[in-house]
């Protein structure tokens, strides 16, 4: 017995008509929350979206969105740590 993952599972054109943008509202809405839901939400859907863009060989709405919410939360983290750290050196320094 063979098993299906759910993409391989779809008649051959179904993921081209499919759209990303909810799943865009939600991750930012998750993002707004708290960081890491929307985070690991991000990465879930957008990895998601790649095998659907695959399987339908063309790009999908809202997984550059998705791409480019992945970076700005990466930055946004990056930031976070560095203003964290010199705030701690400068509060050890005074």
């Amino acid at each position: 017995m063979a098993i299906h993952t759910p993409a391989q599972s779809r008649p051959a054109g179904q993921a081209r008509g499919k759209s990303y943008m909810g799943k865009v509202w939600l991750t930012l809405v998750l993002y707004c929350i708290y960081w890491l839901p929307g985070f690991i939400a991000n990465i879930v859907f957008y990895r998601q979206g790649r095998r659907d863009e695959e399987e339908a060989g063309a790009r999908l709405p809202g997984v550059r969105v998705l791409a480019a919410m992945f970076w700005a939360g990466l930055v946004f983290l990056v930031l976070f740590v560095v203003l964290t750290a010199f705030l701690a050196v400068a509060s050890n320094v005074a």
